[in-house]
């Protein structure tokens, strides 16, 4: 699934720039730092871990849950949608119950088919009232994988994330062009954030203290949000440093469009972020891995996904979310196996 979404951010600019569609004159380095990330992917391991973490695995009583979550994720991302508001109190809101829901899907790995289906019917709502649609393609991805009727539900999925994608051209689209947008526009606009940090200039940029804290994210992130959200103490950001030179460089938004990718983070160190890169990606593949996974499921191989598509700092906090909830719902006796958090 990363392979294939690197692939798009590797191929689609190159296309468009050959073709003379676009003037693209960053899609061949793209295209190579690309080929590097997909050849880090492919040496992945798998792991077999002895021991897990988490249960995702509720008690009976699923559905009032399961209406009594989604209007709550209905109205948080009606008032505070990912593409609207991605800074306020609100917006942080409606990613707790981004991970919320994520979180719960991964509790019906084990249910019925007509469990699964009614779930995936209800995620695909919110697709549509949120208009982010990564969290949810995991969502649909790992319901999908984990059923017997895998190519339907596969295929509803991602339909329905092509939709989306299209929808947010704000143009009169139909028919075969809802699908070539929703490729040809990913990949363009998914990897336009490699084409902005390569035109900064940056001799005035401590690139040092960024690859630290990109390294460094999981342990400095809760002492960034504390102190900047309660105490405003002003800690350095590791997205802000690259956003605040396209800003005024450039005079455009880093990733204009949302989202992220993670060659971004490493193309500005050229050849020897490849390296950077190796070490990063192994380092979050065991991470996403050792705490997410289960016994009967594969979960944090899906999250890992994420990764690829959203900045150290997103990725990170929306692991972080979904570690307290997980941990919470354990100690509360929410799950099957309630007696201890390492099972």
């Amino acid at each position: 699934m990363s392979i294939a979404l690197v692939a798009m951010y590797a191929i689609v600019p190159l296309i468009l720039n050959e073709l003379g569609i676009y003037s693209i004159p960053w899609a061949e380095e793209n295209f190579f730092y690309s080929l590097s990330l997909i050849f880090i992917l492919f040496t992945l391991p798998l792991y077999d871990f002895k021991t897990y973490f988490f249960r995702f695995d509720f008690k009976e009583n699923y559905f009032p849950k399961t209406v009594l979550l989604f209007f709550a994720c209905t109205i948080c991302f009606y008032l505070w949608g990912w593409h609207d508001d991605r800074e306020s109190i609100g917006a942080s809101l409606s990613a707790l119950f981004r991970a919320f829901w994520l979180l719960f899907c991964f509790c019906f790995v084990n249910a019925s088919e007509r469990k699964k289906l009614f779930l995936l019917f209800l995620t695909a709502i919110l697709v549509f009232i949120d208009q982010s649609r990564t969290y949810f393609m995991i969502a649909f991805f790992v319901l999908s994988l984990s059923s017997k009727n895998k190519k339907v539900y596969f295929s509803i999925g991602l339909a329905a994330i092509l939709l989306v994608a299209a929808v947010r051209v704000e143009s009169n689209i139909s028919g075969i062009q809802i699908l070539t947008y929703g490729i040809v526009g990913e990949g363009y606009n998914g990897a336009k954030s490699i084409g902005q940090v390569l035109q900064l200039d940056l001799s005035s940029f401590s690139a040092s203290e960024h690859l630290l804290l990109t390294f460094l994210q999981p342990i400095y992130l809760p002492f960034q949000m504390i102190g900047n959200g309660l105490f405003s103490l002003g800690f350095p950001s590791q997205a802000d440093s690259l956003g605040a030179l396209t800003r005024n460089q450039l005079g455009e938004t880093l990733s204009p469009m949302g989202g992220w990718y993670i060659l971004s983070d490493f193309i500005i160190y050229k050849h020897i972020g490849i390296v950077y890169m190796f070490v990063y990606i192994h380092w979050l593949w065991w991470l996403c891995n050792r705490i997410f996974n289960t016994r009967y499921f594969p979960i944090g191989a899906f999250l890992f996904f994420l990764a690829i598509k959203a900045t150290p700092f997103v990725f990170f906090k929306m692991m972080l979310y979904i570690f307290i909830i997980a941990s919470l719902l354990t100690f509360l006796g929410a799950y099957k196996d309630k007696k201890r958090l390492l099972l």
